[in-house]
Order: C-alpha cells, then structure tokens, then sequence
C-alpha cells in the first residue's frame, strides 16, 4: 500500500512540474524535470507531433548515448528564435504501442518510460484542452554505446548516435571515446553480464569508423604519412597504421578457439 501511495505521489509531483513548465516553458522549469527525474542532463527533443518509428528509435538511441534525457511530444520550438510552443497533440498513443513500436529498433538493455500529460480548460484555463507525451530515457552508461537492433533492416542505419546541439547524428571519434570512457568508469568490465550479439555489433560499429587504407588521388597530391603504399594508375593507396592488426574475422577465430581450449579445460576437470 505504501508503494502505490509513494509512485501516485511522485506522478502527482511530475504531473505538477510539467504542467508549470507548459503554463510557463522556460528552460528554468524544463530543467526542475529533468533534475527531479534524470538526473544532471541537458539532453531535450520537442516533437509538434509523433514521427514513424525508425527516426524516433534514432532520437532515442542518440539521447540514450548523451547521458540520457527526454523528448517531448506536442510542443514545437522555433528553430530561429527557440521559442517553446506548447501545441498539445490530437490523441495519446498507448505506452504499449510505443513500446511495440521502438523495442524493433532499439537493445532491450535501453530503457525508458511514456508519461501522459492530459489537461482541461476548465482545469487548466491557461492551457486549454491539450494532450502531451514525454519519453524519459534515464541513462545507462554501463550498457553504452547504444546501437540499432540489426533485425531493424534498412530502416535504420547501424550506426552509433548521439546528441550533438539539438540533432540526432552519427558519433564521430571523439563521442565515441566518451561513450567507452563512461562506460569503463561504470565498472562494466567487472560485471558478468554480456550479450555475445550485442557485443559483436559494436564491434562492427566502432571498426567502421577507421578505414583500413587511405586513397590519395594523382589529381589531389599531399602528403600522407603512412608506411606500406600502392600505386596504380589513378593514384596511390597508403595503409593506415592506426588500423588494427587484427581484423574481425580474425578476432572471432581466436575467441572461437580461446572458448574451445576454455571447455576442454572444463571438461577436464569436470572427469
């Protein structure tokens, strides 16, 4: 009983701040609900209105590898000015369906949680009859960097995202390294829990930011300071020596055969 009563006092609570910050959208008020309920971030998304999965997935997916945040459905902000426009939505979407909808696009590890906001002009004068929906998505930095399910298709791209200004983008070098240095701080390595398919993913992402070779052009010469180098006809390629020396395919066959030399050895002592 006293559980039901704590969770309907805080909804009342979050019912509260963000009715505050729609009767009054100032950065000051959106902070207060971010604080109370994320935490320290500054990651926010407006939506006028609810966008097809696979975009919203990638919002999630960026907020999600930023520390966290939340994206709010129903209010517009004005690109030039960033004035807030709190507009409300026609109809609610069922916390079910959104669920539905995203867990195809995004790792069950990614949580997050749809509140309802609903006022009425006899209640709410000032905001009138309008409807609003807010995903939270805490942050979970021992399970980052955060990618597309690879059952997602060609929907969306399998990608790293995260947050940059106010855009949904793909990480470049220096966000990934934050993405792997919170991770570590988080004591992940010590934990036991791990997802051989989510790992290898990740892998995959992060070999896909460094390429192998580089190509330099006879029609655009410089200097390029590699080792190992080919010419043809059109220009000359230059190994990159930042590459690592173990490819994918080669990573798995060691592993594959560190796990065999691992049961053996289970076996052994087992009899």
């Amino acid at each position: 009983m006293q559980n039901i009563q704590t969770k309907t006092a805080t909804h009342r609570t979050l019912h509260d701040e963000f009715t505050t910050f729609i009767e009054t959208p100032t950065k000051e008020n959106l902070q207060v609900i971010l604080r109370k309920n994320l935490g320290e971030t500054n990651q926010i998304d407006f939506k006028s209105e609810w966008i097809d999965w696979p975009k919203l997935a990638q919002h999630v997916l960026a907020i999600a590898n930023t520390q966290g945040g939340m994206i709010i459905v129903g209010v517009d902000q004005i690109k030039d000015t960033g004035e807030v426009i709190p507009k409300g939505i026609p109809k609610l979407h069922d916390p079910v369906d959104v669920d539905h909808g995203l867990r195809k696009y995004i790792p069950h590890q990614l949580h997050f949680n749809v509140e309802n906001f609903t006022y009425t002009e006899e209640a709410y004068p000032k905001i009138g009859d309008k409807l609003f929906q807010v995903i939270f998505i805490p942050d979970r930095a021992r399970y980052a960097p955060f990618i597309p399910n690879k059952e997602s298709g060609d929907d969306i791209r399998l990608q790293i995202y995260v947050r940059r200004g106010t855009a949904s983008v793909i990480a470049n070098y220096d966000e990934l390294q934050t993405i792997l240095n919170r991770r570590i701080e988080t004591e992940y390595s010590s934990q036991k829990e791990f997802n051989l398919e989510q790992e290898m993913a990740e892998l995959r992402a992060l070999y896909a930011h460094i390429k192998p070779t580089f190509y330099l052009s006879y029609a655009d010469q410089h200097w390029i300071d590699m080792q190992d180098t080919k010419d043809d006809e059109f220009g000359t390629s230059y190994d990159n020596t930042y590459y690592p020396e173990e490819s994918i395919d080669e990573f798995v066959a060691a592993a594959i055969q560190a796990k065999k030399a691992r049961i053996r050895q289970l076996l052994r002592v087992s009899t």
